[in-house]
């Protein structure tokens, strides 16, 4: 570019997305790294309970399944 004003406000345009798209990144990486538990506590609540339905398989995963509500509201913000 020959208007050195042009270029400059374009390269900070550019810098500021770049550091957007940065940060979008690091969100989108620690939301992953923080779901693949929960996601595996969810599987073993639904394999478990695929197995068994009475009472006692109920109250078996019962912590587990209060676990995975307490760990829905952190991976809603993210």
């Amino acid at each position: 570019m020959h208007n050195e004003d042009i270029r400059i406000r374009s390269e900070a345009r550019r810098n500021e997305v770049a550091a957007r798209f940065a940060r979008i990144s690091q969100q989108y990486d620690d939301a992953r790294v923080a779901f693949q538990p929960y996601m595996s506590d969810l599987r073993d609540v639904q394999k478990a309970l695929s197995t068994d339905l009475t009472s006692g398989g109920l109250s078996a995963i019962t912590e587990i399944a209060a676990k995975t509500t307490r760990d829905a509201a952190p991976l809603k913000e993210n």
